[in-house]
């Protein structure tokens, strides 16, 4: 089976990819085009069977959601950068497990309801350098996620905070997901629904760490008191 749209298919199957875009209307190879495009990754993916052929190309949706906090920055950087935390305030996410053979990978498994059907996936989360008190983030980890049974879907995120005062921070959550180009128009109506959810996380975050100040400050109390 072919794509007749796609000019991979279009093409004589006998020469390798670089070939394929480096060929000029007349059937000769540019050895110029060639070299320009070597070493370069393509944005393409192929996935199914090896009896079919499909053109899937990469889409990248990103949502943001912010909040004021009323805890110092410290707080808040603190409770993010204990990742198996995060599923108190963010439901969706059902768990979140530190790597013991690596603990800047974590496993992270999402589960939510939508459009009448339960979506589930996982996928592994490498951690990069943070910057203390400014800034988390993470990257999924190629080939080691799952949706469904044909899809993965690499992702990335970052935390940034700042601190308008002593006593307070704000909190900005940006994730970034990619979505195969068949699955064009269900993501864009996916995206405002996901930027509701990460509001309504980014609230649950705020309540969250202000209950952990107060039993850290009732805590503090009670010592004293001894």
């Amino acid at each position: 089976m072919t794509c007749n749209s796609c000019f991979a298919c279009r093409v004589p199957q006998g020469r390798t990819r670089r070939e394929k875009i480096a060929l000029q209307p007349s059937g000769r190879l540019d050895s110029h085009r060639l070299g320009r495009f070597s070493g370069q990754r393509s944005s393409a993916r192929v996935l199914g069977p090896s009896n079919g052929f499909r053109c899937q190309a990469k889409q990248w949706i990103r949502n943001s959601a912010g909040t004021n906090v009323d805890v110092p920055v410290d707080i808040a950087f603190a409770l993010w950068e204990d990742r198996e935390r995060i599923c108190d305030w963010m439901p969706w996410i059902k768990s979140v497990k530190i790597q013991q053979n690596d603990t800047s990978l974590s496993r992270w498994t999402l589960s939510q309801d939508l459009f009448g059907r339960t979506w589930q996936f996982s996928w592994l989360a490498r951690n990069l350098d943070p910057v203390h008190l400014k800034k988390i983030h993470w990257k999924s980890v190629e080939g080691s996620g799952s949706f469904g049974s044909a899809l993965e879907v690499a992702n990335r995120g970052e935390i940034l905070f700042s601190q308008p005062s002593p006593a307070s921070c704000s909190v900005t959550l940006t994730i970034s997901y990619e979505v195969p180009d068949v699955l064009g128009p269900f993501a864009n109506a996916l995206s405002p629904t996901v930027e509701g959810i990460l509001r309504t996380d980014m609230g649950r975050f705020a309540a969250y760490a202000c209950k952990v100040q107060a039993a850290m400050a009732s805590s503090n109390r009670q010592s004293g008191g001894l």
